[in-house]
C-alpha cells in the first residue's frame, strides 16, 4: 500500500514537471527570447492567459475580432497600436457603446497592464515598452479627476 502511494506521487510529480516545461516551451514559442528577457515574457503569458479568459470570446484568439458583436480586431487596431493612454482608457472604461465590458473594477492594474502588453505584442503588434501597473494607476487617476 505504501509503495503504491509513492508510485502515485511520484507519478504526479512527473505530469506536473512535465507540465510546466510544455508551458515553458509554449512560452518560448511565442515570443522570441532573444528580444524578451524572462520576466516580460512571464508577464507576456500573465496577459495571454487573462486575454483567452476575459477577451477571446469576442475579440477571438486571432485577434480578428467579430463586427457582429461589436468587437473589432485587435490585429493592427488603431487602439491597440496607437497611443498607450487610450488603449489603457478602453481597457479600464470599455467601449463600443457598453459591448465591451469595463474591466477596471474587475481586474487589478498589473492585470491591465499585463492583457494590454499581450494585445500590443500579439497578431504583428510590436511595442517592446511594456505597460506598467503604475501607467494604468495613473490613467485611472487622471480618468476621475
Amino acid at each position: 500500500m505504501k509503495l503504491k502511494f509513492i508510485s502515485i506521487l511520484l507519478a504526479s510529480g512527473l505530469q506536473a514537471a512535465c507540465g510546466h516545461q510544455d508551458s515553458e516551451q509554449a512560452a518560448a514559442a511565442r515570443w522570441d527570447t532573444s528580444v524578451w528577457r524572462p520576466a516580460q515574457i512571464r508577464k507576456l503569458e500573465h496577459g495571454y492567459r487573462l486575454y483567452r479568459q476575459k477577451c477571446a470570446a469576442c475579440h477571438l484568439s486571432s485577434g480578428q475580432g467579430q463586427m457582429t458583436l461589436g468587437a473589432p480586431a485587435l490585429k493592427g487596431s488603431t487602439v491597440v497600436t496607437g497611443p498607450v493612454n487610450i488603449h489603457i482608457a478602453k481597457v479600464i472604461h470599455g467601449g463600443n457603446n457598453g459591448r465591451m465590458p469595463a474591466f477596471g473594477a474587475s481586474l487589478d492594474d498589473l492585470s491591465i497592464a499585463d492583457v494590454i502588453n499581450y494585445e500590443r505584442n500579439a497578431w504583428g503588434n510590436h511595442d517592446a515598452r511594456l505597460v506598467t501597473a503604475e501607467q494604468v494607476r495613473r490613467v485611472k487617476q487622471l480618468l476621475t479627476d
